[in-house]
């Protein structure tokens, strides 16, 4: 449901340059004359199309130190001398811009005559306004820059003038915007299924408008949120935005007719994205759980920002139901929508260091699929089969003689980190599951290649990889460090730990994959089932 709000009230604020032309006694400026011309100068703000003052929120403009305006003399309509005169503000006053004179070399020089005399002053300053002398060739000269994304274009593209006449060495004048403005305020939001309804709003990406005939136009955005773009000199026609929010494209569109010079039109676009439940689940989607693990949802990767106040578990990384395993959809009910992976190791000990050993050197375990080729870890996606075969059939092993320690890591952790019931409950990866990590998360090309996913051959290393182990980390980047671990590599061959599966590949090794950093190597492949290695789990929702 589209929630639409419009400000189509256009009455239009007279551009009047009277209202900026004033005749200032040298006694309003404090500072001492020394001969030559004293400039103050401000900005009149925008006025709505509704006739109220534009409400900036913060990003009224406001000169700083090195701006610089120009000033164009005139005197009974003719101009006067050397003319369209640089004054630079220092932060605390407008002064004759010596430098900026010097290194163009036409002979500015600071005004000094006294005789009544107009002037034009205009912002910012351009030395292509030499040879200029009123509004309209200002305008001509200057208009509004198609993209106007950064800060600096968009003050480019407001030109701002005003006309006064004074008989002194004092001016003090307000400066109106020549061209109109447009300010789109968007937003989207949605309502997430953590028990409580909760209202979020998503950040926004790829905002750009067309304006008339000329699209994908870049707005600049402002303190308070909205974007805003300063529109062609007297522009009528349509005016269309168009954004996104996560994978969803959102927009709309307005009529203007005639815009007025000085004047805001504002537009307040707001999106209800609905609920935010499983069946929007996609990659890199964090799911939350909350009332020690009852209640579980999601929160949308757009909505980043957001995870200091929830308690992020999982992120997701597969939601192509093919790669989900059997066991995995029959746990479900039939029907799955997403894998997600730990934000965190399982703690477990009981190998040489701090890690833990696979399982019992030696014993096969016959149900889980021996995966001695990249096609058969590639193919092997149930982790939840292999975990729960081996909890169920090495019970003995894991309670008594502190065996598999692997999986011991994995069925403690199911109640450090408990999940609601409409969730499978955590497992092992499996070596396909992985594969699916390190290819999607971790963007490792020799994992996407079809080649390698049906290749009969003995895993090898993969070299020249690209940064995979940042690649994984930077899906964790928005998650407070107290609430995750990061992954790591391994610094040489003698000190790998890497990661284990819940696949098997023979009666003494189990799949394993690890990253060594001084080869930059990245291999999916076999260890000792009594060599220790990490454990972290996922689960299917």
């Amino acid at each position: 449901m589209k929630l639409y709000y419009s400000l189509y009230t256009f009455l239009a604020a007279a551009f009047l340059m009277t209202a900026c032309s004033e005749d200032i006694l040298s006694d309003k400026i404090s500072q001492e004359s020394d001969g030559t011309l004293h400039l103050r100068v401000s900005a009149c703000d925008f006025i709505e199309d509704s006739g109220t003052k534009a409400a900036d929120n913060g990003s009224e403009l406001a000169f700083e130190q090195g701006d610089r305006v120009g000033v164009l003399i005139l005197r009974e309509g003719e101009p006067v001398g050397t003319n369209n005169l640089p004054y630079v503000y220092d932060g605390a006053a407008w002064k004759f811009d010596t430098q900026t004179a010097q290194a163009e070399n036409t002979g500015k020089q600071a005004w000094s005559e006294t005789e009544i005399a107009t002037f034009i002053v205009y912002y910012p300053y351009d030395a292509a306004a030499d040879g200029i002398y009123d509004i309209e060739g200002l305008k001509a000269a200057f208009q509004p820059q198609p993209d106007q994304q950064t800060e600096e274009a968009y003050r480019r593209s407001d030109l701002m003038a005003c006309t006064a006449t004074v008989s002194n060495l004092v001016l003090d004048v307000r400066l109106s915007h020549l061209y109109a403005s447009f300010s789109l305020l968007p937003s989207v939001e949605y309502t997430l299924t953590d028990g409580k309804n909760t209202r979020i709003q998503g950040l926004l990406e790829q905002i750009n408008i067309s304006v008339g005939d000329q699209s994908n136009l870049m707005p600049f955005k402002a303190e308070d949120g909205s974007f805003r773009y300063i529109l062609p000199d007297g522009f009528s026609g349509d005016i269309r935005w168009f954004y996104s929010c996560g994978t969803a494209p959102y927009g709309g569109s307005r009529t203007l007719d005639k815009v007025e010079p000085n004047t805001r039109y504002s537009q307040v676009d707001c999106m209800d994205g609905g609920e935010y439940g499983y069946d929007k689940a996609k990659l890199g989607d964090y799911y939350c759980t909350t009332d020690n693990g009852s209640v579980g949802y999601l929160l949308p990767t757009e909505a980043a920002y957001l995870l200091d106040e929830h308690h992020c578990v999982g992120v997701v990384f597969q939601t192509d139901l093919s790669r989900i395993g059997d066991a995995e959809k029959e746990a479900l009910g039939g029907q799955a929508h997403a894998l997600a992976l730990a934000v965190r190791n399982s703690p477990c000990y009981g190998g040489y260091y701090y890690a833990a050993w696979w399982g019992q050197y030696g014993y096969p375990e016959e149900d889980v699929k021996d995966c001695a080729t990249k096609v058969d870890q590639y193919t092997d996606i149930s982790g939840l089969h292999n975990t729960e075969s081996i909890l169920t059939t090495r019970a003995t092993e894991i309670n008594e003689l502190g065996l598999y320690q692997a999986f011991k890591g994995v069925r403690d952790w199911r109640n450090t980190e408990p999940l609601p019931d409409n969730t499978t409950d955590w497992f092992l990866p499996s070596a396909g599951q992985w594969w699916d990590v390190l290819q999607i998360m971790g963007k490792a090309p020799a994992l996407a290649d079809p080649a390698e996913q049906t290749n009969t051959e003995y895993p090898y290393d993969y070299i020249e990889q690209g940064d995979v182990v940042p690649n994984l980390n930077s899906w964790l980047s928005g998650i407070p460090a107290k609430d995750k671990e990061e992954f790591t590599s391994s610094s040489t061959r003698t000190e790998i730990y890497g990661y284990w599966t819940s696949s098997e590949f023979s009666l003494i090794y189990a799949n394993k994959w690890y990253y060594i950093d001084d080869e930059g190597v990245l291999a999916m492949s076999r260890d000792s089932k009594h060599i220790d290695g990490n454990v972290r789990c996922a689960f299917a929702f």
